[in-house]
């Protein structure tokens, strides 16, 4: 019944030719801001990573997240807090993309389908009210 309904939908300036649709910019953007927090946040994760894994030996390697960081680059260099991170990267970026893209497109076709019924329920709402002002039988008195 969404098809019978004529509507002419004005689209944003971020669809015309040559841009860049507006959820595959949002989905770029996202994929962007994750990548930079992976790579502030990785070294931690890899620290309380190894910190747990010690744990549960029964020597204690580290004496908190100071003492592992201090080890790690003094025996391993500042790269070894990164070992690991490509695969984490690819995890990140695949994930937002897809969550960003879809949301986008998803919050799009619902705008559009609100859209859709504002109009019918306005056609019918006009509809109604016509219907209203015309005689529909002989004179009543």
């Amino acid at each position: 019944w969404i098809a019978r309904v004529p509507v002419s939908l004005p689209l944003p300036a971020t669809h015309k030719e040559g841009n860049m649709s507006a959820a595959l910019a949002q989905a770029v953007a996202g994929c962007c801001g994750s990548l930079f927090s992976t790579t502030c946040i990785y070294p931690l994760e890899l620290i309380r990573t190894r910190i747990q894994a010690t744990g549960t030996g029964g020597e204690k390697v580290y004496d908190g997240m100071l003492d592992a960081l201090l080890q790690i680059l003094k025996k391993e260099g500042w790269l070894a807090l990164y070992t690991g991170m490509s695969t984490m990267y690819f995890k990140e970026a695949l994930k937002t993309f897809v969550y960003i893209y879809w949301y986008e497109q998803l919050k799009k076709l619902a705008r559009v389908r609100s859209l859709l019924l504002a109009d019918r329920s306005r056609a019918e709402a006009r509809a109604g009210a016509a219907a209203d002002t015309k005689p529909v039988g002989g004179d009543v008195e």
